[in-house]
């Protein structure tokens, strides 16, 4: 007897342990619970201390790191565009210097250490036409495409020195393969509106260079068609520069201004300084559309 109630006080011992694991468990829990509680409540009390001044002074001393970080870039990226420039001018000077030595042997030799630089600018500028147009600027479009220009020819002529002919008119095709679809771009953004180019502020523009341009531009040969689609009908809504310019979207306006005012400093917005400074320089021309 005294065996079998020893068994069964430790059964009982054994369920009143099982309980109190299990009040236990739920008393962990309920503590979780009040510590989570207690912790949102400092969360809430934390936020409502923190007012609006105090987020704001943090957002500028972002947006303060933020410009700190561009100004950086846009140095060292002015910086890179300087010396590239000065490599590639420095080139196409020293091919300028060989191509008149009377030494074929010194001739041959600084033309052929040219033309390592001269690929180097022709993949630098070709990237920047492409990140200029894609970014929407359009400012420069016209000069990188001048400087690429520049740069093949150095480069065919230098081939054609070392006679590699084949060469040169491999680099020829490469060059109208690169340049031909750009240029075609960069003209038809400056006539998104040609009929502006007629105003008085544009003296010198001929009517027939817009004509042959706007052929060039949409392959159309028929000059009565051209006129009648692009220009008649805007002629007579452009009562003022102001008011053409003002109608030109973003993008060609920022190549046009480059093109006719390039002292502007800054081109993303067409303000009435810069109508004024195009009408000042309008009795004397920067731009001749014929070329």
């Amino acid at each position: 007897m005294d065996i079998v109630n020893g068994i069964i006080a430790n059964i009982h011992l054994g369920q009143i342990n099982l309980k109190l694991i299990a009040i236990g468990n739920t008393l962990n829990t309920i503590l979780g619970l009040t510590q989570f509680n207690t912790a949102l409540g400092l969360v809430n009390l934390g936020l409502s201390a923190i007012g609006f001044a105090v987020v704001i002074s943090k957002l500028n001393q972002i947006g303060s790191r933020i410009q700190n970080l561009q100004a950086s870039i846009s140095e060292i990226k002015n910086k890179i565009d300087r010396l590239i420039f000065a490599k590639t001018k420095s080139a196409i000077e020293v091919a300028e210097i060989a191509l008149k030595m009377s030494s074929s042997s010194s001739r041959r030799r600084l033309v052929s250490e040219v033309i390592q630089p001269l690929l180097e600018a022709e993949h630098y500028y070709q990237a920047a036409w492409d990140s200029d147009w894609n970014e929407g600027n359009c400012i420069l479009s016209r000069e990188y495409i001048l400087i690429l220009s520049l740069v093949y020819v150095t480069e065919t002529k230098c081939y054609l020195e070392l006679e590699e002919h084949e060469m040169a008119l491999k680099r020829l095709a490469e060059a109208e393969e690169i340049l031909k679809p750009r240029i075609r771009k960069y003209v038809k953004l400056l006539f998104e509106d040609p009929s502006g180019y007629l105003h008085s502020a544009c003296q010198g523009v001929r009517l027939s260079s817009i004509l042959e341009i706007l052929k060039y531009v949409t392959a159309e040969s028929n000059v009565d068609k051209l006129f009648d689609e692009h220009i008649r009908t805007a002629i007579f809504n452009t009562c003022s520069i102001e008011s053409w310019t003002d109608s030109i979207p973003l993008r060609p306006r920022n190549a046009i201004l480059a093109l006719v005012a390039p002292s502007l400093g800054r081109m993303d917005v067409m303000g009435s300084h810069a109508v004024e400074h195009w009408r000042s320089e309008r009795s004397h021309p920067r731009f001749d559309v014929s070329s």
